[in-house]
């Protein structure tokens, strides 16, 4: 990689994409000059403290010149907080922070329609709460954007004073105008860009937004649409330096890779290390679809964790630990047994089912989460003639 090369890698599950992105930004700390700063950004509080525990384990403590940032945090601190008054005057006298909201903000239904609370041109209403000190979470990075535009050049010289490298991690939570940002970052700054992501894991947003909806969780698509032309790649995109799933054994691989068929498929990493960590495992090893009458042999030989879609999903009571889907990423586990929903049930029947795309990735998160063994709990007379996944039974 060149000084300033741009880079996103799309990782598989268990590739150690965010392990390896600590070890490439400690190794980048060694090389650059003192003034400048590394920073790692991610959505999740969760992830966040991922980064922070595994800086510690690798270095000891996390050095002055790296900052372990949420996104939110990201653009209050160094986009929003600097320009705000730019965009709302009186904003400049005040302490500003983020209004956490599920669903679009100023909207109302009236009739069964859906209607703004705010006129267009209202942007405090649009914004703002109304003791105006929060900024709308859903709105947060719209604003950012609106703040780099009207100081472009202040901008882009403040950001690159101040850091080196950004990377990002679980970039697949970005949407909307994040991209926006990211492609102002890419395109306008001097800095190195450095982000990794599996969109086959898209569970989580930053906020929702109609804007760029069909690259919603998909942020090589939209790299490679929005940011590279035709005569200058600004990023590149790699598709297989963190393909190798350190984690999950060759069946279970082989099954996540048959439900996303759009990406490289997954493989299952064959180093020393891998290898012998698989060799002393003890326990049975497999991928497979499992009857509800043979849940209670299979909890009482493996002793899964649970994976549901809610935790209103009925689970056999001699489970000791159950996690949502969705809660799942970034976890794992050596044997698991998942809880599939309908859909799900349709798609194992037939893989050319369209299984909606929250389904798909959860499924995904839920498959890759263990390292040896998972069974996939499906009807007693479910037919698996399709999929040619065996059933589970005592002698597996």
């Amino acid at each position: 990689m060149k000084e300033k090369d741009n880079i996103c890698y799309i990782a598989s599950a268990g590739a150690g994409k965010t392990t390896w992105l600590i070890e490439s930004l400690l190794a980048r700390r060694n090389v650059i000059s003192n003034h400048k700063k590394i920073a790692i950004v991610t959505f999740t509080i969760k992830n966040q403290e991922v980064i922070r525990n595994k800086i510690i384990k690798k270095h000891g403590f996390i050095p002055s010149n790296i900052y372990v940032l949420g996104w939110f945090e990201f653009l209050l601190k160094y986009i929003i907080n600097p320009y705000k008054g730019d965009i709302i005057p009186f904003l400049y006298m005040k302490h500003i922070g983020v209004q956490l909201v599920n669903s679009p903000s100023g909207i109302i239904k009236i009739g069964g329609k859906y209607k703004y609370k705010y006129k267009k041109s209202d942007i405090v209403r649009k914004y703002l709460t109304r003791d105006k000190t929060r900024i709308y979470s859903d709105k947060l990075s719209e604003f950012a954007f609106e703040c780099i535009s009207c100081n472009k050049e202040n901008f882009y010289n403040r950001i690159n004073s101040i850091f080196d490298s950004i990377y990002f991690d679980e970039a697949q939570d970005f949407v909307g105008f994040d991209y926006e940002i990211i492609k102002t970052l890419i395109k306008k700054c001097s800095i190195r860009c450095i982000i990794a992501a599996d969109p086959r894991q898209h569970t989580f947003s930053t906020h929702i937004s109609e804007k760029y909806g069909k690259y919603s969780g998909k942020i090589d698509v939209f790299l490679d649409k929005n940011v590279n032309t035709a005569k200058k790649e600004y990023i590149k995109i790699d598709n297989s330096f963190l393909a190798k799933s350190h984690r999950c054994i060759k069946e279970i691989c082989e099954l996540s890779s048959k439900l996303t068929p759009l990406y490289p498929p997954t493989v299952f990493c064959e180093c020393e290390k891998c290898v012998s960590r698989r060799n002393e495992y003890k326990g049975s090893i497999g991928c497979f679809l499992i009857k509800k009458q043979d849940v209670d042999n299979y909890v009482k030989l493996n002793n899964p964790i649970a994976l549901t879609w809610n935790k209103t999903i009925k689970i056999h009571n001699g489970i000791k630990s159950r996690i949502n889907f969705g809660e799942s990423k970034g976890w794992e586990c050596s044997s698991s047994i998942i809880y599939c929903t309908n859909t799900m049930q349709n798609w194992l029947k037939d893989p050319n089912y369209k299984l909606p795309d929250e389904s798909r990735s959860k499924l995904y998160v839920a498959i890759t989460r263990a390292r040896f063994i998972t069974a996939l709990v499906v009807d007693d007379d479910f037919d698996n003639s399709v999929i040619d996944i065996p059933f589970w039974n005592s002698n597996s």
